[in-house]
Parts: C-alpha cells; structure tokens; sequence
C-alpha cells in the first residue's frame, strides 16, 4: 500500500481535510461501506509519515476482515474505492471553494426544470457580483461568457418569437473571453520561447493583433495589458515597454496576486534577454527596479516567501549596479522571508557575492564555507566564485586543486543538463590555460 496512488495523495492532505474527509465518507449519501470508513481510519492514524509497516497491506486486511484470509483482489477493490472517494471529496471543495460554479450549475437546473422565478433571483445576484467585482482578468470574462450563455439558453427554452439581447450579450462575452485569453497564452507561449527549447504554433496571432489594434479595448484591462505586453515581446521598441511599466501600476487592481506575478516575471525576463544583448545599463536599472518594486509590494512573493532565485537576481542585479549599500540591506532586510530550509546557504552566498564584487575577498570565503549545498546551483556558485578569488589572489595550488576536483564533479554529475555542464567545463579549461600561460611567463 506504501506508494499507491491513494497513501501518495493522502500525504497532501492537511489535519482539516483529514477530519473532513472522515465525515465525508461517513455520510451514507457518499459513501455506505462501513469496510472503507474502517481502513479510512486505520490509515488515518499514521498520517502523515505513512510508515510501510504500519499501513500494510495484510496487517490492515486482517484489521477489517479479522475472519477472512487475505484476498488481493478485496484489498485492492478497497484501496480503488476509497481512492475515488477522496478525488470526489477534493472535488466537492473545489466546487464548493468556487460559488460562482455552483450558482451556474443551479441556474442550468432551473432552466431544466424551468422553475422561471428562482432562476431570475439567483441571475440577479450573479450578475450584481460580477459588475460588482474589482477583476478583469481572464476569468471574470469567461464567468461573464457562462453567464450570458444561460441566459441565451433559458431564452431558447421559451420558444418565445421575438428578439432578445442575450445571444449578441453571449456573443460579445465570448469574443471578450476568448481574445483576453489567446492573448494572454500567446505572451506565455513567446516568454517560454525565450528561455526553454522548442517552439509553440501561434495559429491566429496575426489577425487577432490587428483586430484590437484597429479597435478600442481600454476599457478591457486584459485585453489591453496583454496587447501591450504582446509588442513589448515581439517588437521590443522602448514605447512598449514604458506603457508596460505604468500599466504593471494602474491595473494591478484588475488581476489576482498569482496573475500579476506571472506578467511581472515576463517583463523581468525580457529586460534580461535585453541585457543578454545589448549589456545596456538602462535594463539593468529597469530590472533592478521591477524586482524590488515587486518584492516590496509582495507580489513577488509566494505566500510570504521569496525564492532564493528571485532573492539572488536581486543581489545580482544590484551588485552589478555597484548599490553595495543597497544591496548589503536588501540582504539584511529580506533574508528571514527565504524559506528556512534556503535561507541559511542564500544568505552566506550572497554576503559572499557582495564581498567579492567590493573586493574584500578574504570575507567572501569566510561566507562560502558556510553554504552547506541545498541545491545543486549553490555548489556551481560556490566553486565557480572560489575559483575567481584563487585566481585573482594567485593562489595557485589551491585553485588548480579546486579545478581538478570541480571538472571530476561536473563529469560525473547526471542530474546536470549538458549545456550547463559544457559552459562550466568550457570555464576550467580557459581558466587552466590562463594559469598556465601566467607560470610560463613567470
């Protein structure tokens, strides 16, 4: 049982949803096996390690059927069933997390049982919530689409021979939806371009652009945003991005916090692709801004953390700015918010970075020996700055040591991609061949 799909999705479960869970499958209109609230409830109790010896299959067998030789078959049956009670439970909140879902498949039903006054109160307030809401992202217009849509249906249903407004409000909902999403999955689709391999099929992009720029969308914060976000990307022009910039501040409103966190990481990466060609210092400083704007409004962070990557670029980013200062703060300011299991080899190795930048290397080492590895990027930075500081201190037994060691460390790493693995290697042989040249000359 240790490993199953139904002890691996039970590991997610919090103590509430536990407790929860055991209510649901008490409930005779979910559940009337008594077996499966039984084993429900042996496993239960070694939540959430799930120790092998203790949820075995056998020994829980034995538990529920004391009487009955073990039967595979039974025992899997069990296991099947209440694996699909738990993906009904998690089902059931979801819906229920989500009223608007439950109000449109209640407002289907009084279509079908054409029940024409409750149908008009539950519209009523649907649509009050909606003009009401704050958002304008993608899914306010797709609520607005299925909304329209039931009033389109409940019309049909009538048969009634005159003319209605819903199927055009259903149509326009549609068109709003659909063009705010593609829009928003296109600027997903050429950011990914930019930083993984392969290549997406942008069917339509070409003549949904010119539709939008031929018509007046401000009143739409999706679709606007993401039209602008779609020539900042395509045609890279200063324009573009200046209107990102103001419109990141003035419609931040209109989205979720995950939203607005996906768009201004779209933006970071492409002020880095501009770096990557041109090294011009006004993306430099124009990233540097967009990360701490982000970190200190918290859209950056991730429920209340920052990702020790995301709190790298920023070091990074300032050090290359020559913000020592700033940076040193940054550091001191934000550490505590970089999960625990992190912050300790984040810290040290960007206090260590900071140093090196200022040139006091003998306090970036003190630093580096304190990362302790929890990921394998840290190891790179770590033995890629030692090397820097040994070579420019002309520590050379040190540093051809370090070279030996880190080659074999590369060469023999799986979990290492071979573009990263080359640049290194490609690193330590230049570096070799420059020590070299400097003992020759010497």
């Amino acid at each position: 049982m240790y490993g199953s799909k139904l002890i691996e999705l039970l590991r997610t479960f919090s103590k509430k949803e536990l407790r929860e869970f055991s209510s649901f499958l008490s409930s005779p209109f979910f559940n009337r096996k008594k077996e499966l609230v039984h084993l429900f409830a042996l496993i239960r109790k070694e939540a959430p390690e799930f120790p092998p010896q203790k949820i075995d299959k056998h020994r829980l067998f034995q538990r529920i059927h004391p009487d009955t030789p073990f039967d595979e078959k039974i025992c899997r049956h069990h296991m099947s069933q209440l694996l699909k009670l738990a993906e009904q439970y998690i089902g059931t909140e979801a819906i229920q997390s989500k009223n608007h879902i439950l109000e449109f498949h209640l407002l289907d039903s009084y279509i079908d049982r054409n029940v024409d006054k409750n149908f008009r109160f539950i519209y009523s307030k649907a649509e009050k919530k909606l003009d009401d809401s704050v958002s304008r992202d993608s899914e306010y217009y797709h609520q607005r689409y299925l909304l329209k849509s039931l009033a389109a249906k409940r019309f049909n249903n009538k048969k009634v021979r005159k003319n209605d407004s819903s199927l055009q409000e259903q149509m326009d909902a549609l068109d709003t939806y659909y063009l705010a999403t593609k829009l928003k999955y296109t600027c997903q689709a050429i950011n990914n371009q930019g930083i993984l391999s392969g290549e997406y099929t942008l069917k339509l992009t070409g003549e949904i652009v010119q539709l939008i720029s031929g018509g007046d969308y401000s009143s739409h914060p999706a679709i606007h945003l993401y039209h602008q976000l779609y020539l900042l990307l395509t045609t890279e022009e200063a324009e573009y991005f200046k209107s990102m910039k103001s419109l990141l501040v003035s419609h931040v409103e209109y989205f979720s916090v995950e939203e607005v966190r996906e768009i201004y990481f779209i933006v970071i990466n492409f002020c880095i692709r501009q770096l990557r060609k041109s090294n011009a210092t006004f993306y430099l400083s124009e990233l540097y801004a967009l990360y701490t704007q982000g970190i200190s409004s918290g859209i950056l962070l991730e429920n209340g953390f920052i990702s020790p990557w995301t709190f790298k670029n920023v070091v990074k980013t300032g050090l290359r700015l020559e913000r020592f200062v700033d940076t040193e703060n940054f550091i001191s300011d934000y550490r505590h918010q970089i999960k625990e299991e992190f912050r300790s080899d984040a810290y040290h190795y960007n206090m260590a970075d900071l140093y090196y930048y200022k040139g006091e290397n003998d306090k970036a080492l003190e630093h580096l020996i304190h990362v302790e590895f929890t990921d394998i990027y840290y190891i790179l930075g770590t033995k890629l700055m030692t090397l820097k500081i040994y070579h420019e201190t002309d520590e050379d037994e040190a540093l051809m040591s370090l070279l030996l060691s880190f080659r074999t460390y590369l060469t023999r790493n799986k979990l290492l991609a071979d573009n990263i693995r080359r640049t290194y290697l490609n690193f330590i042989n230049c570096l070799q061949k420059i020590t070299r040249g400097d003992r020759d000359v010497n």
